[in-house]
């Protein structure tokens, strides 16, 4: 990584540090948002081993570098629907109570969704092929798959690391879901992706 890549990705981990230590003192009912951002933060790490053995052309590595963001990467965008936990607090902004839980959920929300972001944007760049008619079906892949990933990790609270430690139990679990509601699922949040991936790309390709 260049000097300028490493002194971003160390500021990146303080500023989760620094969320760590608002929801460990903020009282709130959110203390999860510390092991989902954990969690968004893995694909992000992965991300720039994968960049790095791209560019020392280590390619086994690097196919099982890919292989692992890509099961972690959905953990990233899973946290849109954390916004659910809004009715533990109530939707209305009433009191200093509600102000602090709203601060702590949205804080997590996007720095998460944006740390996985920037993470999918790195691997976009190592990708061999860099015309859109090439990366586009590669971005409407990973929306499929991590709205597939999310409905699994919200209504069967399946894992990434299933996939290692319990296989069998997922791939039970998918053909267990396999219905109408799932394929809605699918399509509404694998679109809402696609708009908020095609956004953050024309930032990235501009910055």
């Amino acid at each position: 990584m260049k000097k300028s890549e490493i002194k971003i990705f160390i500021l990146i981990h303080l500023i989760v540090l620094g969320f760590y230590v608002m929801v460990y003192a903020i009282p709130s009912r959110f203390g999860f948002l510390i092991w989902n951002v954990f969690l968004a933060l893995v694909p992000l790490d992965v991300a720039l081993i994968h960049k790095t053995l791209q560019i020392k052309k280590q390619w086994p590595l690097r196919i099982i570098a890919l292989i692992v963001w890509l099961a972690f990467f959905p953990n990233a965008m899973y946290l849109m629907t954390d916004f659910s936990h809004l009715s533990a607090i109530g939707t209305g902004l009433a009191n200093p109570a509600q102000y602090l839980n709203y601060g702590v959920l949205f804080t997590g929300v996007f720095i998460g969704m944006l740390i996985g972001l920037s993470s999918l944007e790195i691997i976009v760049e190592t990708l061999p092929f860099q015309k859109w008619y090439f990366k586009t079906p590669f971005y409407i892949f990973i929306a499929i798959v991590s709205s597939s990933a999310i409905y699994l990790g919200r209504f069967q609270r399946a894992n990434s690391w299933d996939l290692v430690t319990n296989f069998k139990t997922l791939i039970d679990q998918v053909s267990f879901v396999m219905n109408p509601d799932l394929y809605y699922f699918v399509i509404v949040f694998g679109l809402v992706q696609l708009f908020i991936f095609s956004v953050y790309h024309l930032i990235w390709v501009r910055r």
